[in-house]
């Protein structure tokens, strides 16, 4: 017998129940009357804290998924992870994880002081293990897989679900907070009952490729000291309140690329959201927009040469994306320009 085979009898001996209807009626188990599942922010800095608020019947135990899949890479046939600092809720818990590519897979858990090791051979290059409704420590834990990777694998997948049961008031009320602390940067899926909703882990707001420096403002990111010309600034979707001078020869660019998630909205009506002064930048996949005041763009480019604007949604300013001065040798493309109050794109 190999050790699913043992683990399933364990389970089965301890619950009462079937190994599938264990797993139907903990990490599966179908919160029917949840109604409405919100999750703020729909980004988070890493470590920081994500809240859950929902709908469900009343007094009704409602189970909250949080699914999320990675690649490890291999090297020399072997993989290995380490997830150190996780932060784990109270109350009662289930764990499903799949690994494939594998010929075999070591899990070490340690929480509270102990440590917990689970080790099995695997066959046909895919290991799955279930630990159903159960009362998992709180607190901090360290979890490491690794082994071996079958022949000319070039990485693992692994995907997580875990889930993690609250009870909705006499109201059908339900809340839950969760620490990022310790997760792995990523996409994370949260389900409830039919409901789904995506929340990204990042490790900053606004990053400097270069020096690795973390921001929480895009202007902090330019203004910052070791912030040079030629430097890449990257920054997550989420809407900014500011209105950004960039005055140094920089990359900046949304990470999704998308202008529809990344939106920087001017904090001041009456100044341009972006103004660009120094020559080669890069401005890439951002909404621009609130600068309403006189003569005013989502986009301003003065005296400038070798910009290149492109992929960005310029809209509801007064001018939409605005050249200016003695500006020559720019590229602006595939901007989007709508509902400005002068004009879309303006060239003097």
């Amino acid at each position: 017998m190999n050790f699913i085979d043992e683990f399933k009898e364990q389970i089965e001996a301890s619950l009462g129940k079937t190994f599938s209807e264990a797993l139907r009626d903990s990490v599966y188990y179908k919160s029917k009357g949840v109604t409405e599942l919100n999750v703020t922010p729909a980004v988070v800095v890493q470590g920081e804290t994500v809240s859950i608020t929902g709908k469900a019947l009343p007094n009704e135990p409602v189970w909250l998924k949080f699914s999320f899949a990675i690649s490890l890479p291999v090297s020399e046939g072997n993989y290995s992870r380490d997830f150190t600092g996780i932060h784990l809720p109270t109350g009662n818990k289930s764990l499903f994880l799949t690994v494939e590519n594998v010929k075999d897979i070591q899990i070490i858990f340690e929480a509270g002081g102990d440590t917990i090791e689970y080790y099995s051979n695997v066959t046909g290059g895919i290991f799955t293990i279930f630990i159903p409704e159960t009362d998992i420590p709180p607190g901090k834990c360290n979890i490491t897989v690794c082994g071996n990777a079958t022949d000319d694998a070039t990485s693992v997948n692994l995907t997580t679900d875990m889930s993690i049961k609250v009870i909705a008031d006499s109201n059908g009320d339900f809340s839950l907070n969760i620490s990022t602390e310790g997760v792995p940067i990523g996409e994370y899926q949260i389900t409830a009952g039919a409901i789904e909703r995506t929340v990204l882990v990042v490790s900053a707001l606004v990053h400097n490729l270069n020096t690795g420096e973390n921001f929480s403002t895009i202007q902090a990111a330019v203004d910052a000291v070791n912030t040079t010309d030629g430097h890449t600034i990257t920054v997550a979707p989420i809407t900014y309140n500011e209105n950004v001078n960039v005055y140094k020869s920089l990359t900046i660019k949304s990470t999704s690329g998308n202008p529809d998630d990344a939106m920087v909205q001017a904090l001041d009506s009456n100044d341009h959201v972006f103004e660009v002064t120094a020559d080669y930048v890069n401005l890439l996949g951002f909404t621009a927009t609130g600068a309403t005041g006189d003569e005013k763009a989502g986009i301003y480019l003065y005296s400038v040469k070798h910009c290149i604007i492109s992929d960005n949604n310029a809209s509801n300013n007064y001018y939409g994306i605005r050249v200016a001065g003695s500006s020559s040798y720019c590229e602006i493309d595939n901007n989007i320009v709508l509902n400005n109050l002068n004009a879309g794109i303006s060239v003097k």
